[in-house]
This record gives C-alpha cells, sequence and structure tokens, in this order.
C-alpha cells in the first residue's frame, strides 16, 4: 500500500514543470509504500491526484513478472507450434504432475512409476548419458490417465535445455510417411533420418494396427534405427502391453524390452477436471443468487 508523507519543496525541475503548464496544479511529495524493502520515495502529484501515485520498486517488480509472464506465454506456443505438444498440456512440468492418491495404493504407485520413468528419461537426454540411461519409456493406459501430459512434460524440460525433441500423434506420422509413398524411396528415407535426428522422440497414440494395414514398416525401421543410435523415445499408447508388443515383430520387440513398461490405470483425469469445474460453476452460480 502506498500512502503519502509530506509534500516536498520545490526543486527546480518543478517550478521548471509549473511554468511549462500553468493550467495544471503540480506539486512534489514523498510517499511510502510499505511492501518489505521498498520504503520511501519521491514523485510528482498532478491536481492533487494521490491515486496515480506508483511505487517505482513496485512498477519494476510488476515489470519483471509481466515478462516472464509473456517469455512463458511464448515457450508455451513454441511448444505447440514447433515440437509438437498438443495445445491443452502445453503448460505441462513434472512438477506439476497430479499423483492420484486418492485412487488408492495402486494406482499411486502406477502414477508415481510414470512420472519418475519419464523424468530419468528426460534428464538422459538433457545430461547426454547415452550409455547408461533408459532408451526407451513405453506408457500403457487408458484415455486420460496421464500419458500425453507427461510426455509434454519430458519435451519441453528436453528444448528448455538446449536439446531437440518432438512430439507427435502416431497417426499423423502415418499420414506424413503416406504422403511419401510406402516403399523405401530416397524421400522416406530422408523423413526416417530426420526423425533419428531428435534427441526425444515422442510418439502419442501409437496403434501398431494402423500401420499393419498401411502394410508400411517405417515405423519399425525407425525404432530400430533410433535404438541403436541410442536415442531416447517415449512411446504412448492407450492399448495394451500384450495388444501392441507382438505387433511389432520380435526385432522391435526385444530393443522395446531394454527398457521400461509401465501401465497406467485408474478414472479419466480430464473427465474428473471437467466434473469439478461443473461443480465450482455451480457452486458460483449459487453463491451469487
Amino acid at each position: 500500500m502506498v500512502k503519502p508523507l509530506h509534500k516536498n519543496e520545490d526543486s527546480g525541475f518543478v517550478q521548471h514543470l509549473k511554468e511549462r503548464n500553468p493550467d495544471m496544479y503540480i506539486e512534489g511529495w514523498t510517499f511510502y509504500c510499505d511492501v518489505e524493502g521498498h520504503g520511501e520515495f519521491k514523485t510528482l502529484v498532478y491536481d492533487g491526484d494521490f491515486t496515480k501515485a506508483t511505487c517505482p520498486r513496485c512498477k519494476e517488480c510488476s515489470d519483471r513478472e509481466a515478462d516472464r509472464a509473456r517469455a512463458v506465454r511464448e515457450f508455451q506456443d513454441d511448444l505447440v507450434k514447433r515440437y509438437g505438444v498438443p495445445a491443452d498440456n502445453a503448460f505441462a512440468t513434472f512438477e506439476n504432475f497430479e499423483i492420484r492418491d486418492y485412487l488408492g495404493d495402486q494406482v499411486k504407485f502406477e502414477d508415481s512409476l510414470a512420472l519418475n520413468a519419464t523424468k530419468n528419461l528426460a534428464d538422459a537426454v538433457v545430461s547426454g548419458d547415452r550409455y547408461y540411461a533408459l532408451r526407451n519409456v513405453t506408457l500403457f493406459g487408458t484415455t486420460g490417465a496421464g500419458k500425453s501430459y507427461l510426455g509434454a512434460a519430458a519435451v519441453a524440460q528436453t528444448v528448455k535445455n538446449g536439446k531437440s525433441a518432438l512430439m507427435i500423434a502416431d497417426s499423423a506420422l502415418l499420414s506424413q510417411v503416406l504422403a511419401c509413398g510406402k516403399g523405401k524411396g530416397a524421400e522416406q528415407d530422408q523423413m526416417r533420418k530426420r526423425f533419428e535426428e531428435y534427441s526425444l522422440l515422442v510418439i502419442d497414440d501409437m496403434d501398431h494396427e494402423r500401420w499393419h494395414q498401411a502394410k508400411c514398416t517405417f515405423l519399425a525401421d525407425l525404432l530400430i534405427a533410433r535404438f541403436g543410435a541410442m536415442k531416447q523415445t517415449l512411446i504412448l499408447s492407450n492399448r495394451s502391453k500384450d495388444e501392441l508388443l507382438p505387433a511389432f515383430g520380435s526385432a522391435v520387440e526385444s530393443r522395446l524390452k531394454r527398457g521400461r513398461f509401465i501401465t497406467v490405470t485408474g478414472e479419466d483425469r480430464r473427465k474428473r477436471q471437467k466434473m469439478q469445474e461443473v461443480r465450482d460453476e455451480k457452486a458460483s452460480e449459487k453463491e451469487a443468487g
């Protein structure tokens, strides 16, 4: 809170302003800001309006906060536009991942395991640990279990630390491949090399049935190549482990098995959040009524 202390004697500058603005009542005042460490400051008061007196240190803090907020928004925009993160998870961080302990010990354990494994994978990318870290983590689970959130958090941590990353939906990857043709032509080889280069690749909503129906081996070749290049890959799937792994074939399955497989269960987080928003809205309407 800012409050006036006393009027100051006119300085040469104040007198000059008065002469330049004869129709305006100008005074120099000393104010006090009760924010810790701010204290007294001097400012001009025009036409007796004390409400416009602003503590310069408060303004500096406000400007810094505005700059930080703008930087966060720009980073989130980049995550969506450049790195493929879904817009609803552009804010995702490992620190804010909810461990759903209200659903019981099993779900709490699964959430913790998924969080730790994904974070360790991203940490390995950032640190450049190519030899001793996990190179694959595969998260299985129903829609809304938090898989995509963790994938987005991994991408955010990776690019924030100057490493390359991409999050792409399995269906979108297949569409790009098919646009190049189903054969192993030069264009498709170039595309595979491009996806091999990312320090972290997150493939969301993986469903090998799509690739099987398209009679395309690009995904299997890509996963084998990334494993051989010691690149970290995070796979997210709504399929079960028993459904997904055999469909890849033994070469891919054996490499993925050297990583971590984690199944996350529990209720849909999005549905729970939506229900809470509806309850909050009804409570607000009841209070207003």
